[in-house]
């Protein structure tokens, strides 16, 4: 088996599979990597955030973050999410917080935003054939005058 890949490993541990879907069934780590494709300065962010994670899970483990044991990625995953750098991070890569806002924000809105995250969520969508939002567009809210 081929070894996963930092991101795939990183928005997994965020939306983990249990008796519901996750991210990975979810696909999120390719909407992650498509949206970034859009994005290059932010690309670079979290491209520079990864090596930076490698790296701590060297530091930490003895091997890359997508190798560690699931205790140990959710230790750097703690570390990031409270804004402190985790061993081996220096100060040329990205700072945690930033790195930790920008990753976690782009895996749980697109994981969401995924039909599967429509299903799991039992959101309809936003879609006036389907009862959506019909009174707030079509129709005029009586409650407020006229411009």
């Amino acid at each position: 088996m081929a070894a996963r890949d930092t991101l795939a490993v990183f928005v997994e541990a965020l939306v983990p599979t249990d008796d519901t879907p996750g991210a990975a069934e979810a696909r999120t780590a390719a909407a992650v990597r498509a949206a970034l494709a859009e994005r290059p300065p932010l690309a670079a962010l979290v491209e520079q955030g990864l090596r930076a994670l490698d790296r701590a899970g060297e530091r930490l483990g003895g091997q890359p973050f997508a190798a560690l044991a699931p205790t140990q990625r959710h230790a750097l995953m703690t570390l990031l999410a409270r804004g402190s750098p985790p061993p081996g991070w220096t100060a040329a890569d990205p700072p945690p917080e930033v790195f930790w806002a920008t990753l976690r924000g782009l895996a749980v809105g697109l994981f969401y935003g995924s039909p599967l995250g429509h299903q799991l969520c039992g959101f309809p969508g936003p879609c006036v054939d389907s009862g959506g939002y019909a009174h707030t567009i079509v129709e005029p809210d009586p409650r407020r005058e006229p411009a």
